[in-house]
């Protein structure tokens, strides 16, 4: 078995599964158009990120700067400090304090987020970080934020995986306290060789109410077309599950990779 060449690139975080009521297949994402107003509730991964500052004689060395915390892709204001970094690379649910800060929507664009000081080739969904490339799966319904003020933080266990043959299954758990509205699981691929391509695929969930779950299905291992003009197929394995939702007053930008969830899907050899 081999290594997908994005284990290489990615470093990950980590906990574990269950079993449920089971939903089955559609397979497109749909991505919602965002409101303009700052949200009341917001649902992510909490990491600590960091601003590039270019530095050298011709600027293509980095010095990373500015710690500050992130759910999802929106910017926090509140410190880096002991309580927080205790609750980072967990699923967190934070209330918005809407007395405090200056909230402004960040760009739909996803090359808004691409910038880097060294010259690379890079996928527009690349984000260069500290701690290695994060994937910008798209904008979540409610839009990405900067300048938010939490005045609640709660972590949630909303996701579980485990194993069974060649699938992964799901368990979602709406341990939120909220009624989560059209709700989706999308599980996301990254090619294994050749050029980096990625795939997905989606599962309706609809409305989940507080305390109910739902248990998904998806394969390990898919396989798509790795030059768009080319009938051959590559493998492609599960790099991460992602939560989408449209509840109004909720932003829920939840990628998580599966690692930290258990799940290790090697590359089959071709």
């Amino acid at each position: 078995m081999a290594e997908a060449w994005w284990m290489l690139l990615f470093p990950f975080l980590g906990p574990t599964p269950e079993a449920i009521p089971a939903v089955e297949q559609p397979q497109q994402q749909v991505q919602a158009e965002a409101p303009q107003t700052p949200p009341e509730t917001m649902i992510g991964l909490l990491t600590v990120q960091y601003d590039q500052k270019c530095v050298g004689a011709d600027g293509t060395d980095v010095e990373w700067v500015n710690p500050h915390l992130e759910l999802g892709f929106s910017e926090l204001t509140n410190p880096v400090d002991d309580a927080a970094t205790k609750m980072t690379d967990k699923v967190v649910m934070l209330k918005v304090d809407q007395s405090k800060g200056k909230p402004k929507m960040l760009p739909s664009d996803p090359m808004a987020f691409a910038f880097s000081c060294v010259p690379m080739q890079m996928r527009s969904d690349w984000v260069p970080a500290k701690g290695g490339i994060r994937i910008n799966q798209g904008l979540s319904f409610g839009g990405r934020w900067t300048g938010i003020v939490a005045k609640e933080f709660k972590v949630l266990n909303l996701i579980s995986l485990k194993s069974s043959g060649p699938d992964v299954l799901a368990t979602v758990t709406n341990d939120s306290g909220i009624t989560l509205e059209k709700l989706s699981v999308v599980f996301h691929y990254e090619g294994c060789y050749g050029k980096p391509g990625s795939l997905s695929e989606s599962r309706e969930l609809g409305t989940m109410k507080p305390g109910e779950k739902k248990l998904v299905k998806a394969p390990a291992v898919t396989y798509g077309k790795r030059v768009r003009n080319s009938d051959r197929l590559s493998a492609h394995t599960l790099r991460s599950i992602q939560l989408q939702s449209q509840t109004p007053g909720v932003v829920v930008d939840l990628d998580m990779p599966v690692t930290p969830l258990g799940i290790v899907v090697e590359c089959p050899e071709e």
